[in-house]
């Protein structure tokens, strides 16, 4: 693999908390040579597109629009002036968080975490939403009082014909089966974690029957072994440099592009942790760096940089990443952004 060079440029999409009228999804361009980011354009001054997700024909954006009053999908078009919103339409719940594709790019999920469900649309053939064919609503609860008083689905990820959901607010992992045809969902198991750790988002290897999800509220990452019809938890490890005090909860999990490290971002510590892959999938934390930034809600990885989004501190800041090592050291890519929420790769 030949990693980030002084040369080499990149480009992505930021979401975030911003209002409607302010500069809220962003197009950036990474530019080591001159040591900075540079937004090429203000895409859209949507509100509240706290996850974006770019559908693979390159031609359309959809952006979740947060609100507790209703939730909200926008639907852009990629255009040289910037996105042209072309459709809007509801969640079938409120403050909508993630958005996921099949893989066979026919039907757009939708997590709605307040009101504990999710929905499911199928695409018309340019990837816009054409019919609303499931909406599943959690029941439950979970522990801790302020973060799990009711279901609190967070993240979606599709596996073939499966689903698989997280629910923070009742610490289990839910398996669906989707029907290709109707686009109807039939839950197959669920998966139970420790009580409190809040699972929060999934991140899986291009092989194996693995899966690695970060608990939010116990500030660790599990590996799940898939099973036929169930899953296992087979290990699990912390996010956190010893010594540690306070409160903290993480937030996004990615793999490199070898997928040989896996990294999470700790809200609290406001750091990147670093673990390396074994054998077998285990874990070994190699590394914990700051962001420089407060609030790490989301990041993602070009090369030997990583590009995070510190929610709390408007900023969006950088850290390189020593893949012998398995060291993380901060970095001097840095740019403003209104509350950035979501570093989406362009493809």
């Amino acid at each position: 693999m030949c990693y980030y060079t002084s040369v080499m440029k990149h480009s992505f999409y930021t979401g975030s908390y911003g209002k409607a009228g302010e500069n809220s999804i962003l197009y950036c361009q990474i530019d080591p040579a001159q040591n900075i980011i540079k937004a090429a354009s203000v895409c859209a001054t949507a509100d509240h597109p706290s996850f974006i997700l770019k559908h693979p024909n390159g031609n359309i954006i959809y952006a979740v629009r947060e609100l507790t009053s209703e939730g909200g999908l926008n639907v852009f078009k990629i255009s040289p002036e910037g996105l042209i919103l072309i459709k809007t339409l509801p969640t079938m719940g409120k403050d909508p968080c993630y958005l996921s594709l099949s893989e066979d790019l026919r039907f757009l999920l939708v997590i709605n975490y307040t009101g504990g469900s999710f929905s499911l649309f199928r695409l018309d053939g340019e990837g816009i939403p054409a019919e609303l064919t499931a909406t599943v609503r959690h029941e439950g609860s979970g522990p801790g009082k302020d973060r799990q008083e009711a279901a609190h689905p967070h993240c979606g990820k599709f596996i073939g014909d499966r689903l698989y959901i997280t629910d923070l607010g009742m610490d289990c992992m839910f398996c669906y089966q989707l029907d290709p045809v109707c686009g109807s969902l039939a839950e197959i198991y669920r998966l139970h974690f420790p009580a409190g750790s809040g699972p929060r988002h999934i991140c899986k290897p291009s092989s194996d029957n693995i899966l690695y999800v970060n608990g939010e509220l116990s500030s660790q990452v599990f590996k799940v072994q898939l099973l036929k019809n169930t899953a296992k938890i087979t290990a699990c490890a912390g996010t956190l440099p010893d010594g540690f005090k306070g409160e903290n909860i993480t937030a996004a999990i990615r793999l490199d592009e070898d997928e040989k490290f896996l990294f999470v971002s700790n809200r609290g510590d406001d750091s990147i942790a670093m673990f390396r892959i074994g054998e077998n999938g285990a874990l070994m934390l190699t590394s914990v760096c700051k962001t420089g930034g407060r609030w790490p809600r989301d990041f993602d990885i070009f090369g030997d940089i990583i590009i995070i989004a510190n929610q709390n501190s408007n900023s969006i800041t950088s850290l390189k990443i020593d893949h012998d090592t398995g060291i993380i050291k901060p970095a001097p890519l840095f740019y403003e952004a209104v509350q950035p929420t979501c570093i989406m790769k362009e493809i």
